[in-house]
């Protein structure tokens, strides 16, 4: 009686194939165009023809005719080629490319809340969706205006408003580094990038210390 091999196990068997491979860049029902996207979620799991795949979900931000359409992409990783390109991807979202194929999981997850600008892109019969740039902000060209109208100038010199402690939890090393900027916390109170606070959560818990949430 044959045992079926987890997904783990397949993963690991790809190893070689990820240490040497190189980044490289290049699909969901969507018009073609360009559009900002926040990723939600990108976890391995296998395809129909059982062939492992990185599934995105994602949500579309920009064009505002488009905003909060949900729409999925797939990433194949079972070939050289598709490692590649997936890599390729990590690299754009600002990921680092971990050595071992089997933390790509843990990688994966980081990618959760970033905002990139992609586009859809009509190639035969299919819809191929592509990610072209991590963005700052889904407002980034909305002609210098925050959603309340007033000029970023204005915007930037009034007191940042505070998160809450759950949401300071919430986000990614990235958006806690900018929230230390946003309120000129120094790396005198908090150095992200110490070894004390290499883990997400130390850092979190600092953050909610120093900005009493």
């Amino acid at each position: 009686m044959s045992t079926k091999v987890s997904l783990a196990d397949r993963l690991s068997e790809l190893g070689k194939s990820w240490k040497k491979t190189e980044p490289r860049k290049v699909g969901a029902p969507l018009p073609p165009g360009e559009y900002v996207f926040r990723i939600e979620t990108a976890t391995i799991e296998t395809s129909k023809k059982d062939r492992l795949q990185v599934k995105w979900e994602l949500t579309v931000m920009e064009p505002a005719e488009m905003e909060g359409k949900k729409v999925n992409r797939w990433t194949g990783i079972e070939n050289d080629d598709a490692l590649a390109f997936l890599q390729g991807d990590l690299q754009t979202l600002e990921i680092e490319i971990p050595d071992d194929i089997d933390d790509l999981g843990d990688a994966l997850e980081k990618t959760q809340g970033l905002l990139v600008a992609g586009a859809a892109v009509k190639s035969d019969e299919f819809l191929n969706i592509y990610f072209n740039d991590l963005v700052e902000s889904a407002d980034d060209d909305k002609k210098g205006k925050d959603k309340k109208g007033k000029n970023k100038d204005e915007a930037a010199a009034e007191e940042p408003e505070k998160p809450t402690a759950k949401e300071v939890k919430k986000m990614t090393r990235k958006e806690m580094k900018k929230l230390l900027k946003a309120f000129d916390i120094s790396d005198d109170k908090i150095d992200p990038d110490s070894k004390e606070l290499e883990d997400d959560e130390d850092l979190a818990k600092e953050i909610i210390d120093v900005l009493d949430l």
